[in-house]
């Protein structure tokens, strides 16, 4: 902090505070390195985590961008930019959208996209490996859940 303080009072030079930043970077870098912390991150599982209930979200992000829209069609019309009747019935058009948006989040929540569903499954019991067919197991037919909670992995069915 001290040396930060020192850099920015004392050098003037844009240059110069650049040089001395590259300077002092160097051994932050190679701390860093030492510290093992760029192996701790590599050994992290790259597990992607997928959104469980994607098409309800979907609806949900559509309602807030027709709140925004509604938002900013109300100042529009307050400072001038839209004629108030003008504002009016968009503002208007823009709440019977905000009420089918809401029919539809109530029709989708808790919900899963069925294919979504299949893949989290497919993806935490075990990584995709090669069958006989040559295809993945995620590819292979008859592979899945099958309510059972066992992975048959025959090609062709259980």
């Amino acid at each position: 902090v001290f040396l930060e303080a020192a850099v920015l009072y004392f050098l003037e030079n844009p240059a110069q505070r650049l040089a001395l930043g590259l300077v002092v970077l160097l051994p932050i870098t190679w701390m860093i390195a030492r510290t093992r912390v760029v192996e701790a991150i590599s050994e992290l599982p790259t597990v992607i985590r997928r959104r469980q209930y994607s098409e309800m979200r979907a609806h949900v992000v559509a309602f807030m961008d027709e709140v925004k829209r509604l938002n900013w069609m109300a100042v529009d019309g307050d400072r001038g930019f839209r004629s108030q009747d003008e504002a009016t019935r968009e503002m208007d058009a823009i709440e019977k959208r905000l009420l089918g948006l809401v029919s539809e989040i109530r029709a989708t929540a808790g919900r899963e996209v069925i294919a979504e569903r299949q893949a989290l499954v497919s993806e935490t019991s075990q990584a995709p490996t090669e069958t006989e067919s040559g295809a993945t197991d995620e590819e292979a037919p008859g592979s899945g859940d099958d309510g059972s909670g066992s992975d048959h992995g025959a090609p062709g069915g259980p």
